[in-house]
């Protein structure tokens, strides 16, 4: 085709014989509209990318020419884009009260020869699975809350969505939707995308379920299309070459969900994603010509009719902070992977502070690199087309260059002001007794506080943030009396200013709160930057008790509430949980607890072993040795391998030793940090089945590798949070305050929780088979290690020499 004849023939950007892969792609870009090719071509006018330039302009050049192309391939077909929306809206019964779902439903659906059969050939009942759903199923009946822990391979989300479809779905007449929140996307989108479509093909009643992510998630398209009509005023240069996969991507999608776009890392991306994500700020703002394309708009609306809505815990918790503006009320919630509650709660409804916030507002407002970007750049070329006078839009000019430079002078304070906070917290951090100086986390109070402490540099940061406050009110009382016509978007383009000052304002309230760091009930830290000659200093204030506030802002307002997780009692007992998020004063008429186990058998399934001849995880000396057992081992019987530390500084250190070893032996070695992304990671020690990869906090819970690719587990060390992390401190100080055993009350029933998912991540299904080395001697030596071993669903071996060890290990794997 002829296309291929003008690459191939030197009059294009390339002259040389390519892959057909990349012919194809070259077919693909002809075909885009013409207005698309543009867009790329304006955007890549500031960039240094001279291929690029000369490919997009022969490919409008050769589309305007030969506007009838024959192509020797087919069109390369994309995926059809995913929707946020699944199911249709039910007609729910008339009646004058909610109607409880009978119990034999949902048998029905669970039971051999039921729903989930008929859709299954393979199809096995499980009595676990059952039980739970009959109990969240009452629970939803009588309007109660419940603490339901199931083990592993119990079918947790299916045993809570069936009940959640049923109920809603009878009931939605009367308002009784469903939230279901997560803590991690994945199980997000798992629950979206893969259970809820087969319930709502199987299950008796017609429900609605709506995938609902924070509002920074979706691209705003009014910001998108003032970028498009002026890149020079939204982006630098360097950002101009980033953006390109979003101008493909944002004529396909259905949802504007960034994590779509896999050509933009949009967390490698922060700064660039933020002038085009949706905010609230921006949206107060405009008169949005684009509201009716708006995607938060649209999936708001949509989750408003639904009968379930997916969400994760961060944006469960922006929605309480911002008083149910995003997801409106509702009044049955269930949270998964709730073990993770507290941690997350406190996270949201704390405060934090860093030079990055800054630079946030400083960039929407006015920005210099190669060239000048930002919302007074916008304003500038506004006024050429105005109708103001000469005289006003010189006067209106002037006030933008004093707000720009004042923008300039603050960011520079800024930057000096966080180099001298970091130089003296490093100081500071030496002084204090028993610190690791690697340990980034320090606990401060207002007698220690860094942002309090009086210095030119502190003095200048403050004066510079009133000085762009101040310019930004000047520039709004200018435009106070312009007609609405004065220029396109004007009035917007005010109210945006003025909610850029007001945005200004909370961040210096929050910079004087966590300076004062009097607020009670609140713990304080900074957190130091790891690399050197970085001055990515972060400061964080977070309320110690989330039990009552909890109870206030959430608790309070809902019918049901479901807490599922696979690890939520200590030995049996839920107490350390309810206590941990406010549930131990409700009473048990209205609080249910029920616990399940797995239905594996872990006897069979699982070889439980407890190193006892290794020395204490304190002495010198057990590093060294534990890497000695761990060469030993994994040469020996080449399994898939999961290492799980408790501290970088001892991965590294094993992965230093191990390498060389393993590689004589072609084994693979994989390590956290290091050799990809977390996803890629789990991928690659999938494929790989005699791979070994170490992996510290993420990779403790999460995981999910079935099957002969993880035979191998070893937890090196017990999971104890470190004594001096500031949350960690504050919380056992508390304890001991009002006469409790810190360690018994709060460390011990966390580690317990820890390791407990730790060793979940070996036995995944029924077929799984493999081996649990637990490495710490601490297990046989102290009283506590049965609080560890009885949380457990299977015996624990303890063993006293590592011939012992290499025995039991040869029967379990049937080596001769």
């Amino acid at each position: 085709p002829s296309v291929h004849r003008f690459y191939l023939q030197g009059e294009g950007a390339i002259g040389m014989a390519l892959p057909v892969a990349f012919l194809r792609l070259l077919e693909h870009l002809v075909r885009l509209p013409l207005k698309t090719i543009a867009t790329v071509g304006r955007l890549l006018e500031a960039t240094t990318r001279e291929e690029l330039k000369k490919l997009f302009a022969d490919t409008a050049a050769f589309s305007k020419s030969a506007p009838e192309i024959t192509f020797h391939y087919p069109r390369i077909k994309p995926p059809a884009a995913p929707s946020n929306v699944v199911g249709e809206l039910a007609n729910p019964v008339l009646s004058d009260t909610v109607e409880p779902v009978e119990k034999s439903i949902v048998e029905k659906i669970f039971a051999g020869g039921g729903h989930l059969n008929a859709h299954f050939d393979a199809y096995e009942e499980r009595q676990e699975q059952m039980r739970l759903a009959l109990e969240i199923n009452e629970a939803f009946n009588q309007s109660n809350f419940i603490l339901a822990e199931a083990g592993t391979g119990t079918g947790k989300s299916l045993a809570y969505l069936v009940p959640a479809a049923l109920w809603s779905a009878r009931n939605k007449l009367f308002g009784e939707s469903v939230v279901v929140s997560t803590h991690t996307k994945n199980l997000q989108d798992q629950l979206f995308y893969k259970d809820i479509p087969l319930l709502n093909n199987i299950l008796p009643v017609n429900f609605r379920a709506v995938l609902l992510k924070g509002r920074s998630n979706y691209l705003c398209t009014k910001k998108w299309k003032d970028m498009v009509n002026d890149p020079a005023s939204f982006l630098t240069p360097s950002e101009r070459e980033k953006v390109l996969p979003i101008v493909f991507w944002a004529e396909q999608t259905q949802t504007g969900d960034v994590s779509e776009c896999a050509g933009f890392p949009y967390e490698e991306n922060f700064s660039l994603w933020h002038k085009l994500a949706s905010e609230s700020v921006y949206c107060q703002a405009q008169k949005c010509s684009s509201n009716d394309e708006c995607f938060v708009k649209k999936i708001r609306e949509e989750s408003r009719k639904a009968h379930i809505t997916v969400v994760n815990h961060s944006l469960l918790f922006s929605d309480l902070v911002a008083e149910n503006s995003i997801l409106g009320d509702y009044p049955n919630l269930i949270i998964d992977e709730a073990h993770h509650l507290e941690r997350t709660a406190q996270s949201y409804l704390g405060i934090e502070c860093s030079m990055w916030v800054v630079k946030n507002i400083l960039s929407g407002l006015y920005e210099r690199e190669q060239f000048e970007t930002g919302l007074f750049i916008r304003i500038r070329q506004k006024l050429k087309q105005s109708k103001l006078s000469a005289g006003e839009s010189r006067q209106f000019n002037n006030l933008l260059t004093a707000a720009s430079d004042s923008c300039g002078r603050w960011w520079a304070k800024t930057q000096t002001y966080f180099q001298r906070l970091t130089l003296d917290a490093y100081e500071w951090a030496k002084l204090r007794p028993g610190k690791d100086l690697y340990y980034t986390k320090h606990r401060y109070e207002t007698e220690t506080s860094l942002l309090k402490k009086e210095c030119t540099e502190r003095t200048e940061f403050t004066e510079a943030a009133a000085e762009v406050s101040g310019q930004l009110l000047l520039l709004v009382e200018a435009m106070k009396d312009w007609t609405p016509d004065v220029f396109e978007e004007a009035d917007e383009m005010r109210q945006l200013l003025l909610l850029r000052s007001q945005e200004l304002a909370e961040l210096m309230t929050t910079f004087d709160q966590l300076a004062k760091a009097d607020q009670k009930n609140f713990v304080y830290w900074c957190e130091l930057p790891m690399r050197e000659k970085s001055y990515d200093l972060r400061f964080y204030g977070v309320p110690l008790n989330i039990g009552d506030i909890l109870q206030t802002v959430l608790f309070n307002k809902l019918h049901t509430c479901v807490f599922s997780s696979a690890t939520l009692s200590v030995s049996g007992s839920f107490g350390y949980y309810k206590s941990r998020v406010g549930l131990d004063a409700f009473p048990d008429t209205k609080l249910a607890e029920f616990s399940v186990g797995s239905p594996f058998n872990f006897e069979d399934q699982c070889l439980s072993l407890t190193l006892a001849f290794m020395p204490d995880p304190t002495h010198s000396s057990f590093s060294l040795r534990c890497n000695e057992v761990l060469s030993r081992i994994i040469r020996r019987y080449r399994r898939g391998a999961l290492i799980l530390f408790t501290s970088y500084a001892m991965m590294r250190d094993s992965y230093k030793l191990l390498k060389d070893n393993l590689a004589y032996d072609n084994i693979t070695l994989l390590m956290q940090g290091k050799d990809g992304s977390r996803t890629s990671l789990a991928e690659r020690f999938r494929k790989d089945r005699t791979s070994v990869l170490l992996g510290t906090d993420s990779f403790w819970e999460g995981v999910d590798v079935p099957g002969d690719a993880l035979e191998l587990l070893v937890i090196t060390k017990l999971p104890f949070e470190v004594p001096s992390d500031p949350l960690v401190a504050a919380k056992m100080e508390r304890i001991e305050r009002s006469g409790g055993k810190p360690f018994f009350d709060y460390s011990l029933p966390e580690a317990v929780i820890k390791f407990r998912q730790g060793f979940g991540r070996l036995i995944r299904c029924k077929t799984d088979r493999g081996a649990v080395l637990v490495m710490d001697n601490r297990l046989s030596t102290k009283g506590y290690g049965s609080t560890f071993t009885n949380s457990l669903p299977t015996r624990t071996y303890m063993l006293h020499q590592e011939k012992e060890l290499l025995a039991a290990l040869d029967e379990f794997f049937e080596m001769k």
